[in-house]
């Protein structure tokens, strides 16, 4: 997903509007609004992410889904409007669209990374994609081409406005009274630690993803007992960006094993987390089916998540093998 890439869009959203104008008699808080105008459309560009790493601090799992959905974007968008209208006078109902926009596009820029979002959440766990291969996979690659496309719409930005100036449809207004350095500098300030917080946000992402991958890799091995000491490291914040996987390699470790009610709690808790997995649902069935009650007691047990499997993931590549495997177990074992 994005990195810096929300920043420049940020950039690009705060020099494409306009502070609002305030009275006359305001000169020194409008050149205050204005100098802060950047940093302040910045951070509304990473409004998702920042609620979703706050949460996480609160140990609230799994919030990565709802925090990047558009139900998410109306609710935020009409508290953080308000808010923004109280700090910069702007009107209430710019001041909810900028914000609705700003969090709609972080969503749209993490889709157009190949990142899976559920974007309908809580009415539809459809995973939105565009099928498009990852670019711009480091933060110094997306500094670079980031950057670049950012410089392209600085270009045009400026070529545009010679334009309007040649043809004379600029009209005149009163250059705003230019904000003290003091004033300035926080801004920079605080638009040099947004990007820093993004940056070391993702490299700590980075290194539990890999701590992730590293348990996968035991667990595939057989190696169970160390699969727990990688997800420990895995698990720390900020969280691995798709919920439910560490708990997912839980289950299996645990079912790996021999402890069945492990396993059964961590495949719950991953279906749970993001019900759009299929191999939690997938793994979640094949326990049940394997388990020592009888065939028919079984068979009611697993109907729902094979009618879920059947449903919700008709186009897996997997569903026929896994349904297959499935049945085998409910026919095989008595």
């Amino acid at each position: 997903m994005p990195v810096l890439g929300h920043a420049f869009v940020g950039w690009a959203t705060a020099l494409s509007t306009s502070p609002p104008r305030l009275p006359l008699r305001s000169p020194q808080r409008a050149a205050i609004v204005g100098a802060f105008w950047v940093p302040l459309l910045i951070g509304l560009a990473y409004v998702p992410d920042i609620t979703r790493q706050g949460l996480d601090l609160l140990s609230v799992r799994g919030s990565g889904i709802a925090t990047h959905s558009l139900l998410f974007a109306l609710l935020a968008s009409a508290s953080l409007g308000l808010a923004v209208t109280w700090a910069t006078s702007l009107d209430p109902r710019a001041s909810i669209a900028l914000t609705f926009v700003s969090i709609t596009i972080h969503d749209l820029l993490d889709i157009a990374q190949a990142t899976d979002r559920q974007l309908f959440w809580p009415w539809s766990t459809w995973q939105v994609t565009l099928g498009l291969p990852e670019i711009f996979t480091t933060p110094s690659a997306e500094l670079v081409g980031y950057g670049s496309l950012f410089g392209i719409f600085l270009l045009g930005r400026a070529a545009l406005g010679r334009s309007r100036k040649t043809s004379g449809t600029q009209g005149r207004s009163i250059a705003p009274q230019a904000a003290s350095a003091t004033v300035t500098w926080t801004a920079w300030a605080i638009i040099v630690v947004i990007m820093l917080a993004a940056g070391g946000t993702h490299y700590l992402r980075d290194r539990r993803e890999r701590q992730l991958e590293l348990a996968r890799t035991l667990a595939e091995a057989g190696d169970y007992r160390a699969v727990f000491d990688a997800l420990d490291g895995s698990d720390r914040w900020p969280a691995v960006a798709k919920p439910g996987r560490s708990a997912y390699i839980r289950g299996l470790a645990y079912e790996g094993l021999g402890d069945r009610k492990g396993a059964e709690h961590w495949l719950v808790e991953a279906h749970r987390s993001d019900p759009a997995y299929f191999w939690a649902l997938a793994d979640l069935a094949a326990l049940y089916a394997s388990g020592d009650e009888p065939s028919a007691d079984r068979r009611r047990r697993v109907a729902p998540y094979l009618h879920q499997l059947e449903t919700d993931f008709s186009t897996h590549p997997a569903l026929s093998l896994t349904l297959e495997h499935v049945e085998g177990m409910l026919h095989t074992r008595r």
